[in-house]
């Protein structure tokens, strides 16, 4: 009998007010929605976590061994451009952080200068960057870099200078 009542109760409703119902429904959809946007916004961020340790893994990945890939990359430089495109892309951050504040020591970052050194004759135009960085660096903050990387930074610019890609300083 009370199911009767309140089922006759909201059809009584619905006569005398019908948005009452639409606006269940509607707070069901809106809710709905809500949730489905919070999912979708949990997956966008997930994929750039990711995207962003997939990057980092690659350079741990490249730093482990870069003799290994500079010879792969001396060896056939067409096929190793678009991995050595994202080794770049994943660097220059962490290359900024350093020009930022070189007193701190960052990870491989004196083998990542003497490994882009080797490189710089067959990427010319994606490192074009490197001698003047690096010279800036020197110049403007010598006395604070570590001592190990002051020593692969001149070892750096004495490769540059082999290949002809730097002048004499007079």
């Amino acid at each position: 009998m009370e199911t009767m009542k309140k089922s006759s109760l909201k059809e009584q409703q619905f006569l005398i007010n019908p948005s009452i119902y639409n606006q269940e429904e509607e707070e069901k959809e809106m809710n709905t929605k809500k949730q489905h946007n919070k999912n979708q916004r949990q997956k966008q961020e997930k994929p750039e976590m990711d995207a962003k340790q997939a990057e980092d893994n690659l350079y741990d990945l490249m730093c482990s061994d870069l003799p290994l890939y500079q010879d792969k990359i001396k060896r056939d430089k067409l096929l190793y451009k678009e991995e050595f495109g994202k080794f770049l892309k994943v660097f220059i951050p962490k290359f900024n952080e350093f020009l930022e504040m070189p007193s701190n020591t960052y990870k491989n970052i004196k083998e990542v200068f003497v490994f882009l050194a080797h490189l710089s004759h067959i990427y010319p135009t994606e490192l074009s960057f490197l001698p003047i960085q690096l010279k800036q660096l020197l110049e403007h903050s010598h006395s604070i870099i570590n001592p190990e990387i002051r020593i692969a930074i001149i070892e750096s610019f004495n490769l540059l200078r082999k290949k002809n890609l730097i002048q004499p300083i007079e």
